[in-house]
């Protein structure tokens, strides 16, 4: 038996696997693949308990209605060689700094939600905006201004309906709401009413 025999494909896939491997979703597996794991089916409040309770991060299902879709803004531009949203010219990673690579435009959507009464806002990101709407970013970028009806058409034909959904439930320590109900980022000297963050890893039309 031969082991790690020369053969191209085999070099091709590794090349593949290995350009994925550097770029993970917010469940850690590489972008464009699929995790092999049952989440626990939880409400809102349940969720909500256990990281309150300890845990760091909780991963659950639901079925979900989508009542809205911000889409005054759906896309950030990200370093070339990591997912995080550039300041100016400038990744805020100190392992790459100005050394950006070839910028990226990447979905960064705002969904609210409704399961059973209960309301949140949840961000959805790049592969898994792309394959929900159906369209890479850059195509929404050029409907957004060159066919603005059929731009809001996507969106529009996307609410009112009920999903299988999948999400990461974790506390945002910088995030508070004010009197007003407005969501902002405070210093760590100030007392603050911690908000949960919510971040979309699956979705799916209810069959």
């Amino acid at each position: 038996m031969a082991l790690n025999p020369p053969l191209d494909i085999s070099n091709v896939l590794k090349g593949w696997y290995l350009a994925k491997e550097t770029q993970r979703d917010a469940t850690g597996v590489p972008v464009g693949l699929s995790p092999l794991v049952e989440y626990d089916e939880l409400s809102i409040a349940s969720a909500r308990e256990r990281v309150l309770k300890g845990e760091k991060e909780v991963y659950f299902s639901t079925r979900a209605m989508i009542e809205y879709i911000n889409s005054k803004k759906i896309c950030y531009v990200s370093c070339g060689k990591c997912l995080r949203a550039l300041d100016g010219s400038t990744c805020p990673d100190e392992k790459h700094g100005s050394d950006i690579g070839s910028p990226t435009e990447r979905y960064i959507l705002e969904m609210h939600l409704n399961l059973e009464g209960d309301g949140i806002v949840a961000m959805v990101f790049d592969e898994i905006a792309t394959a929900f709407l159906g369209k890479p970013s850059s195509d929404m970028m050029r409907l957004k201004y060159d066919d603005p009806v059929e731009y809001n058409a996507v969106f529009s034909g996307k609410v009112g309906k009920m999903y299988n959904v999948c999400l990461s439930c974790k506390l945002d320590d910088r995030a508070v709401v004010d009197r007003n109900g407005w969501t902002r980022t405070v210093s760590e000297s100030e007392e603050t009413q911690v908000e949960f963050v919510f971040t979309i890893v699956s979705v799916s039309p209810v069959a």
